[in-house]
């Protein structure tokens, strides 16, 4: 009787203990699953090669990075002036109006500082005008002034080192444009404003990007595909020229890296003997 009881409330212990455990394991699973379905649909459904994605940073070395880099499109406010010689060098300055975000008329701007020098400031003097739409990238820095309540204030400021003209659709284009536009097509001009607007994203953040480059699995698969946004770029001959030259440095920049990390690895290991 004794062993019949005990043998009756251990399967009861153990019945409810497996109940326990299917319904927990059910539960963690279906959360798990519904986390990372929302991640995005085209990762594999891997937990590890998900949880891979949210690993920290790799570090750098400090000399490995531009500092400080950055690049905008926008509007050139004001004519270029010089500013005397530095270092026996030519130097000239202007304004730059720019959005945050292109693609949107309504769009706020903001007013930044250019300052070129060199050759680069010689080139500037003698063909950039207001209302010129330009490409630049450098390095960016500020600078503090009074405001008209006598209290300083900040303002930022770029040493150009890239300086490109952004092609502008003519009339004709806009006359096509419109006219795709009411037949229900897609703006040509917003397409392009967009394309350049994604570039300058990828260029001021690559590490957010997917470089398919040399894994295509696909000819029509993306080039670049934003790693959170799901936005692509594919490579086109009609980029503008400061595309090609943005990527080029960009590469060398990451092969630059690894020959770096493949050099540190292999004196650890010397190390290690």
């Amino acid at each position: 009787m004794i062993c019949s009881c005990r043998f009756s409330c251990t399967s009861t212990f153990i019945w409810r203990f497996l109940r326990f455990s299917f319904t927990h394991s059910s539960v963690s699973y279906g959360f798990i699953k519904s986390f990372f379905s929302t991640v995005g649909r085209d990762v594999p459904d891997s937990v590890a090669y998900r949880r891979s994605m949210f690993r920290p940073p790799s570090a750098v070395m400090p000399w490995e990075l531009s500092q400080n880099a950055c690049s905008f499109i926008g509007t050139v406010l004001s004519p270029v002036q010089s500013s005397g010689e530095r270092c026996g060098h030519l130097c000239a300055f202007t304004f730059l109006s720019v959005k945050s975000d292109p693609r949107k008329p309504d769009s706020s701007s903001f007013r930044i500082f250019l300052m070129m020098q060199g050759i680069l400031a010689e080139i500037s003097l003698k063909h950039l005008k207001p209302n010129d739409f330009i490409y630049i990238s450098g390095s960016l820095g500020s600078y503090e002034m009074l405001n008209e309540s006598g209290e300083p204030e900040t303002f930022y400021k770029v040493a150009v080192q890239n300086l490109n003209y952004v092609k502008r659709l003519d009339q004709q284009h806009k006359t096509q444009m419109q006219e795709i536009s009411q037949a229900g097509g897609r703006k040509v001009e917003d397409k392009h404003v967009n394309r350049l607007y994604l570039w300058q994203l990828f260029f001021a953040s690559p590490q957010e990007w997917w470089d398919n480059r040399q894994n295509k699995r696909n000819p029509n698969f993306p080039d670049f595909k934003h790693k959170d946004t799901k936005e692509c770029l594919w490579l086109s001959p009609d980029d503008p020229p400061w595309v090609r030259r943005q990527l080029e440095l960009h590469d060398s920049n990451v092969a630059r890296r690894r020959h770096n990390a493949c050099l540190d690895s292999h004196h650890w290991n010397l190390k290690d003997l």
